[in-house]
């Protein structure tokens, strides 16, 4: 408010999505329910772009994580070093594995939030995250989509990737990304 009575600037209210692809804003919307499902297309959509993952075991999770951002890596490596960018999103702390913080545990150098440079891997929680944007983006901790701040923490962190998305849940919790699936498939026909 502040801003725009000292600056004489004119806000308005975005309609379409210009930030994610189609699968990604998609996807955001329908596990949450959340925002505008209406994109404008990019160029050329990434394959893969969304994927749901699943772990039976901390250890399993930690190895899914170390996959995930390696691979990503590589899809990646085309663009300019300032775009490679990889945040690690969690609901809490407590969904970060220690692990993923050591030297040399993926193949780029890691950091928190604060101090993250362009090519740095982003490690934090999706609140400390909002209002930003990756170009990949793994999400962790969303155990529970039924409930309401599951949801808004899914959306928010999901609108968050522009190019890749990675959903990693504890497989009890498939059940619920599954029951969601034909709301994603919904708006994904009406976006097409």
């Amino acid at each position: 408010k502040r801003l725009k009575d000292t600056a004489g600037v004119s806000f308005c209210r975005l309609k379409v999505n210009c930030r994610n692809t189609r699968d990604i804003a998609t996807c955001s919307h329908g596990l949450s329910g959340i925002g505008n499902p209406k994109i404008r297309e990019k160029d050329k959509q990434p394959e893969y772009s969304v994927r749901h993952l699943f772990y039976k075991s901390p250890e399993n999770l930690v190895k899914e994580i170390k996959t995930q951002v390696n691979d990503l890596l590589l899809r990646l490596n085309n663009l300019a070093p300032e775009s490679r960018t990889i945040a690690i999103l969690a609901a809490d702390q407590d969904f970060l594995p220690p692990e993923i913080n050591g030297k040399g545990f993926f193949n780029a150098p890691v950091s928190n939030m604060e101090d993250a440079a362009p090519w740095q891997i982003k490690i934090g929680t999706l609140q400390s995250f909002k209002g930003l944007e990756a170009s990949a983006v793994i999400l962790l901790g969303l155990e529970n989509l039924d409930k309401s701040l599951d949801k808004e923490l899914m959306y928010v962190g999901g609108t968050r990737a522009m190019l890749f998305l990675r959903i990693i849940v504890h497989e009890q919790n498939k059940t619920t990304l599954i029951e969601k699936q034909p709301d994603v498939l919904k708006l994904r026909q009406l976006l097409s």
